[in-house]
């Protein structure tokens, strides 16, 4: 599922042969979808080190990561990403993630929690699989070697969810992260930012975002949205691939002028 992604990747950015860049991939946390089912979990086969090596990365054993977090993995591995070129590690890093909810494994565990979609429970989701990749590169190395600048990084903001899944959401991680984000990157336009989220049509993600929105209306109301976009409608759940399929997808509304707003 990852090598033709990572394909793609390699001809459209024009990587340069032989360049040595980093390489931090998002991968589903397996042991927590075991434990979900009370099933061993499947053994740790370092996927990225499958995928360097088959699809020819020159991305040496210290400049790979492997983030197993889930739907958070991308903002993780982008993050990590940042710190590697702001220590002078390398100039440039793929960044992206592969899952899939299409296996055994994964339907095992939605079954069990009831989490699918199906004719008895309308608010489930929809399994889906995919792997998506983008170069993040320091502006410097995009220049040098006359590569397109498609997007530039404003800030990455993460926060962890106290709540167990059990607990009723009230969008304490979301408004977080935000303001992290705002903190970091400046003033929105005032109802100008449209978002794409990780809603999958389960009611603790739509319950999370409401309480959120609630809490933008009153302390950030330039944050509201001008649009909201589900990327799952189209493609299902598809876990640690989700934050780099919303990246991409961002950013070729912006760079083919269809965006609705203007962050």
């Amino acid at each position: 599922l990852g090598l033709p992604a990572i394909a793609d990747l390699g001809r459209a950015a024009d990587l340069p042969r032989g360049a040595e860049i980093a390489f931090i991939l998002a991968t589903p946390d397996l042991d927590a979808r075991a434990q979900a089912v009370g099933v061993d979990a499947p053994p740790n086969l370092r996927l990225i080190d499958r995928m360097a090596n088959a699809s020819g990365l020159v991305a040496p054993p210290v400049l790979r990561r492997e983030l197993p977090s889930g739907h958070s993995g991308f903002a993780r591995a982008v993050k990590a990403a940042l710190q590697l070129m702001s220590e002078g590690v390398t100039q440039a890093c793929i960044v992206g993630g592969v899952d899939t909810f299409c296996d055994l494994l994964a339907v095992d565990m939605l079954c069990a929690a009831g989490r699918l979609k199906t004719g008895d429970n309308a608010v489930g989701l929809m399994p889906g699989e995919a792997a998506a990749f983008v170069l993040v590169e320091k502006p410097e190395f995009a220049r040098q070697r006359k590569a397109p600048i498609l997007a530039r990084i404003a800030g990455v903001a993460i926060a962890d969810e106290r709540r167990t899944r059990d607990e009723v959401p009230v969008g304490d991680g979301i408004f977080s992260a935000l303001e992290q984000l705002v903190d970091a990157a400046g003033p929105l336009p005032l109802r100008d930012t449209f978002y794409v989220l990780d809603r999958n049509g389960e009611a603790v993600r739509a319950n999370d975002w409401g309480h959120c929105l609630q809490r933008l209306a009153t302390r950030m109301p330039s944050a509201l949205p001008s649009a909201e976009w589900d990327p799952a409608t189209s493609f299902g759940d598809t876990g640690a691939a989700s934050g780099a399929i919303g990246t991409l997808i961002v950013v070729r509304a912006f760079a083919r002028a269809y965006g609705p707003g203007r962050s």
